[in-house]
């Protein structure tokens, strides 16, 4: 398994900036969040305003390499179209980027509907082989990808080796589902990993809450996984603290070295 970090951990910042925090923090490979100006924007840059090739500028003038890339929930409300084109852009991305899987949210699971983003994923199917890039669906508290059965729902319908799984520690154990569980049942269709620690629902370092990472670690080793882990921290500067986030970024990729034995 290799190591990575999400840029979420520094949403606040740009793009750049998040990256140096990243390398300063030890790490050689990042997990990019580029959401659609409809989803969300992060650190200020898309798709829409910014070309795949200075993104991977900024990897190659840091000595970092893309993981993977990160665009967030496709809704099925009316921006779904826009959100599909969108997709396809950041396949696309991917490929430039050099990542090995592009992350994908679901929609919510209140008030919009599976079934048009079952559709949505199948079409992405062709893209995706024609750029050698696998889609990891990403559960999240609260939307439709969220319980064990809902993946076991998404793949009888699509049963594809381009289309797998993100597994979320921390929005497994927000609702309810045991993560190492979850490594165990579904195995080979586990993509990608996003290694996050929660006390209640409040994120927090990695190591420092209840969710029980080191058994999903084991887990995830016991069923030949190969891909990475990537922490994520979604921490508030208390007290106006700058230096906290980067401090229990670097102290996280300690915590996931001595998880696998280094």
């Amino acid at each position: 398994m290799r190591l990575s970090i999400s840029t979420v951990c520094w949403a606040g910042l740009g793009r750049r900036e998040a990256l140096r925090k990243a390398r300063g923090a030890g790490f050689t490979h990042v997990e990019l969040i580029a959401m659609a100006p409809e989803t969300a924007l992060f650190h200020g840059h898309s798709l829409r305003t910014e070309s795949a090739e200075a993104m991977k500028a900024d990897f190659d003038e840091l000595g970092l390499r893309c993981s993977g890339l990160h665009i967030g929930g496709l809704s099925t409300g009316p921006d779904l179209p826009g959100l599909v084109g969108y997709a396809h852009a950041a396949i696309d991305a991917a490929a430039t980027l050099g990542a090995d899987v592009l992350v994908i949210g679901g929609p919510s699971r209140s008030g919009e509907r599976f079934r048009p983003y079952a559709e949505a994923l199948e079409g992405l199917i062709p893209h995706l082989r024609g750029r050698g890039i696998r889609l990891a669906v990403e559960n999240h508290h609260g939307n439709w990808m969220q319980y064990a059965q809902d993946y076991e729902h998404l793949f009888d319908r699509i049963d594809d080796p381009f289309i797998g799984m993100t597994l979320d520690t921390g929005h497994f154990a927000l609702s309810g589902v045991d993560p190492k569980l979850v490594a165990k049942a579904f195995g080979r269709r586990v993509f990608n990993v996003h290694v996050k620690d929660h006390a209640g629902h409040e994120s927090v370092e990695l190591g420092m809450g209840t969710v029980d990472i080191r058994g999903c670690v084991s887990t995830l080793r016991d069923t030949g996984y190969g891909g990475f882990l990537t922490q994520e921290l979604e921490l508030s500067n208390h007290g106006g603290d700058a230096g906290r986030v980067d401090r229990a970024a670097a102290r996280g990729l300690s915590y996931m070295e001595a998880l696998l034995g280094r």
